[in-house]
């Protein structure tokens, strides 16, 4: 008995060595070449920022080498060896010695061989070539129109002509948020719309254009701020029999994931009114985020909103809202839209042309659907009844989109109505205002299309 299991242990040492043989020839004479670390090489410099190309191998980097070519001529040939083995290493490119024009183009050949014993212990060898244009001038911007002034929760639009051999980004900056610019009439105009969010105490507005090169321009833009917009405080009385009734209906429509054991109803409040809040404006953030269509339904003809015709208010924008059970503080949210009211499942007739970027349940917005109009400006319809449109259908003015309801967070029937430029929620006085959509939206448009004009050859 002792024999067979000292056979059987044998055996396994024995096992044990040859998979340790195996796996370490494996690494040794591994046939693998060193591999970039950056999927994307490249393809501009502007000769003052350092470039670093990524490699890394399993067996460890030997050595590389570094050929500087410009129109056929080797200007440097520079070899290193690294004797600590590292799995990878970042490769600096050395700078040209003679002075480039903007436009011409450097060649670097490199070769990196790992420390591999194959191929008789010389190890592999991986070659790279980059041709690099130089590029040494930063876009150029040209403003174009933008609006006067930006309120405090409220949105502005600006208009700029961003030029550059090549191109990567441009984006607007209210000092906290960024947002993308969408290109408009040709390939160097840009049109974009910026918020200043409740959330955000200070707003500085700035346009930043980078190229490929890694050049990069910053413009100021010159927003009056306004600060004087007034925002309410609201105290709401909150019923024992709302706690125990309507919540848990509430409660039991929400995913499961989101269920737990609460210790009393106050608890329970507030995690609805909170957690199941800041949830529900993280999905529609996330769909506001999935678009995938440049389709632009903004234009010079562009209306303000009628979110639900022969209305009254009944909820402001804003609106800091602290709920009391008694005398006792128990949650508090602020408001990000305006409810309007009429009659019980009122039409909604949709004002502007848009795409259907979200239809669905909501915790606290109940039957919800978001669309999407264009320069990053959605629109959002929540607590309906029934609705009539899908996601990625085109909805027209003049359609009929739904029904309000009390679906949700709702004490009522009526229709929570809110505009989000870029997924911010955003004062809704404006984008209802035929005065404030002709001096910023149709304007701003209307003098970039004369400025197209201008630069279009007849």
């Amino acid at each position: 008995m002792d024999n067979r299991r000292l056979v059987v242990v044998s055996m396994g040492i024995v096992l044990l060595v040859l998979v340790g043989v195996i796996t370490f020839s494996s690494i040794i004479f591994e046939t693998q070449e060193p591999s970039l670390e950056s999927s994307s090489a490249p393809t501009h410099w502007n000769l003052q920022d350092e470039i670093q190309i990524g490699f890394s191998d399993e067996s460890g980097i030997r050595d590389y080498r570094v050929q500087v070519i410009f129109d056929g001529e080797i200007l440097s040939d520079e070899k290193e060896v690294i004797l600590n083995k590292p799995k990878s290493v970042k490769i600096p490119l050395p700078k040209p010695s003679i002075t480039l024009k903007n436009g011409t183009t450097i060649q670097y050949k490199i070769e990196i061989t790992d420390w591999s014993s194959s191929h008789f212990f010389t190890g592999n060898t991986a070659k790279v070539e980059l041709n690099l244009i130089v590029d040494t001038t930063p876009p150029q911007v040209t403003p174009i129109a933008s609006s006067y002034q930006i309120a405090r929760g409220g949105s502005a639009v600006v208009a700029f002509e961003v030029k550059d051999m090549a191109l990567e980004d441009v984006r607007i900056s209210n000092g906290t948020d960024e947002f993308e610019l969408f290109k408009y009439l040709d390939e160097n105009i840009y049109v974009g719309i910026i918020a200043w969010p409740l959330k955000n105490k200070f707003f500085t507005a700035q346009l930043v254009a980078k190229d490929k090169a890694g050049n990069v321009t910053r413009h100021n833009i010159p927003l009056v701020r306004n600060i004087n917009i007034p925002y309410y405080r609201s105290n709401i009385r909150i019923k024992e029999d709302f706690l125990s009734g309507k919540l848990d209906e509430l409660l039991s429509q929400i995913d499961k994931k989101h269920l737990r054991d609460f210790e009393n109803d106050i608890e329970k409040f507030a995690f609805f009114n909170e957690e199941i809040r800041a949830e529900d404006e993280k999905r529609i953030l996330k769909a506001c985020s999935d678009l995938v269509s440049t389709k632009s339904f903004i234009d010079e003809r562009f209306a303000p909103f009628v979110p639900l015709r022969g209305s009254k208010l009944v909820g402001s924008f804003g609106d800091y809202r602290t709920y009391y059970l008694d005398k006792e503080k128990i949650s508090e949210a602020t408001h990000l839209g305006i409810d309007v009211a009429s009659v019980k499942n009122a039409p909604i007739i949709a004002s502007n042309n848009a795409i259907v970027l979200l239809k669905s349940h909501l915790g606290l917005y109940g039957n919800t659907l978001l669309l999407y109009h264009g320069f990053g400006v959605s629109s959002i319809y929540a607590h309906l009844q029934e609705s009539y449109v899908e996601v990625s259908d085109e909805v027209h003015i003049g359609q009929e989109i739904g029904k309000t309801g009390a679906t949700g967070w709702a004490f009522g029937d009526h229709l929570h109505f809110g505009i989000l430029v870029q997924g911010h929620f955003v004062r809704l006085a404006e984008w209802l205002d035929q005065k404030w959509i002709d001096e910023n939206v149709v304007s701003v448009l209307s003098k970039t299309r004369s400025f197209y004009q201008t630069r279009v050859v007849p």
